[in-house]
């Protein structure tokens, strides 16, 4: 049988923080491997067993999620292990580290041989190209389950992480206890696709939302007041709501920074 990687878990702030070593193929275990980021926050009563959230994106972190439980979950955060995952080749589970950027894999299917040449390992020739897919990333949790010694565990997922939960339940169902996932993607319309339609919906309401206003100087300039970060994921949050517009014009129109954090929050 391949070998169980193990986790050993440090504080990382008001959470823990390990690193999962990972096969690049899961076809062939004993060869090269990434170090993913996993994040936890521990049971505080009656621990239920471990639960694993996938925020999707593609390529969203798991930290806020992980460290703000409580306001995701409310007391069922206190049941469980919750466990949250960054993908691989995204965020802090970029694997290599001597040359290579991660920007150097993004590349499209009929440039793929060209993609793996300059995807190759700098220092051990290891193929990267082709090796970041949802499967990867399914079989990437369940390796992770191994690695944290769970029979079966809980899944939670939204957006694309929904569908990475749903498709571990679908290969792996004797594994996991129980399944949320939350719009998860279309399984039968490309990934591509599905994010233009959203990105056109999100650019039609943008003007509805927000006018006419130019919100480059709240976070450029001599006068900005505001985190690029945060206004995206207040922004981002708003516009699936027509109920927040006023709350963000308003707060955008007052320098509102809390405000602004009210709504940013919310994109957990």
């Amino acid at each position: 049988m391949d070998r169980v990687p193990s986790v050993a878990w440090e504080a990382c702030g008001p959470i823990e923080c390990a690193l999962l070593s990972v096969p690049v193929d899961h076809g062939d275990p004993e060869g090269a491997t990434l170090d993913l980021i996993v994040r936890r926050r521990p049971a505080t009563v009656d621990r239920l067993g471990v639960l694993v959230v996938h925020v999707g994106g593609p390529g969203a972190t798991a930290r806020p999620a992980v460290e703000h439980a409580d306001v995701l979950l409310g007391g069922a955060a206190d049941r469980f292990d919750v466990v949250g995952l960054d993908s691989r080749g995204t965020q802090a589970s970029w694997g290599p580290t001597s040359g290579t950027e991660p920007f150097d894999c993004l590349v499209d299917v009929a440039a793929l041989l060209d993609g793996a040449t300059r995807c190759d390992g700098p220092e051990d020739g290891t193929v990267l190209a082709g090796r970041f897919s949802t499967l990867d990333t399914i079989d990437d949790l369940d390796l992770l389950r191994r690695a944290l010694g769970e029979d079966r565990i809980a899944l939670l997922g939204w957006s694309y992480g929904g569908t990475v939960v749903a498709g571990h339940a679908d290969r792996y169902p004797d594994r996991v206890v129980a399944v949320v996932a939350d719009a998860p993607a279309h399984p039968g319309v490309p990934w591509s696709e599905q994010l233009a339609a959203r990105f056109r919906t999100m650019h039609d309401r943008y003007g509805d939302a927000l006018g006419d206003r130019d919100l480059r100087a709240t976070t450029s300039g001599d006068g900005a007041w505001l985190e690029p970060a945060i206004l995206d994921a207040a922004v981002e949050v708003s516009l699936y709501d027509p109920a927040r517009w006023p709350v963000l014009r308003a707060a955008v129109d007052d320098r509102d920074r809390d405000a602004i954090l009210v709504l940013a929050n919310q994109r957990l």
